[in-house]
């Protein structure tokens, strides 16, 4: 139960609290957080681009019928964090058995990619699709010089706010 509505994710919890207090109900976030859990399947490494190529091309019998055409998004995450998201729980809504779409594609590895490789051309992806934030899920990234594409505004031990320069 606990796992089911956030408690075991403080750290989410209290990122999300910050984020309720702190930032416009029209504020776009993007984020590298599609996770549940991390593991061998869901974790910095994680090649997206495979794995939506993938989901992008499974028939509508694999999608309704099977679990391998998933490719993620996480579910708890746009619950508990009350604001917009580029790309949230993006597979959870492909209930008519379709596949993942191109557009949908693009917002998830715009959301990793900058995570994944930050520069000024992952920033530039984000910032043209209106995301003013973006909420990094440390264990998920290699890097750690975030100031220079953003303030950040809120840290803990699992999570940073920034705020796109």
């Amino acid at each position: 139960f606990a796992s089911r509505i956030g408690l075991d994710r403080p750290d989410l919890q209290s990122a999300s609290n910050w984020i309720s207090t702190n930032t416009k109900t029209s504020a776009i976030f993007a984020t590298n957080d599609f996770c549940g859990q991390v593991s061998v399947s869901c974790n910095k490494d994680t090649d997206w681009d495979a794995l939506l190529n993938f989901s992008m091309k499974c028939t509508q019998f694999a999608v309704l019928r099977t679990d391998k055409c998933n490719a993620g998004g996480y579910a708890l995450l746009t619950a508990l964090v009350h604001r917009r998201f580029l790309a949230g729980n993006y597979y959870v809504g492909i209930s008519d058995g379709s596949a993942i779409k191109p557009w949908v594609v693009k917002r998830v590895l715009d959301s990793v990619n900058f995570a994944k490789l930050p520069s000024n051309k992952t920033l530039t992806a984000l910032k043209d699709s209106n995301v003013g934030w973006y909420l990094l899920r440390r264990e998920l990234t290699s890097d750690k010089n975030w100031e220079k594409f953003g303030t950040i505004r809120y840290s803990n031990s699992s999570y940073l706010v920034i705020e796109l320069s």
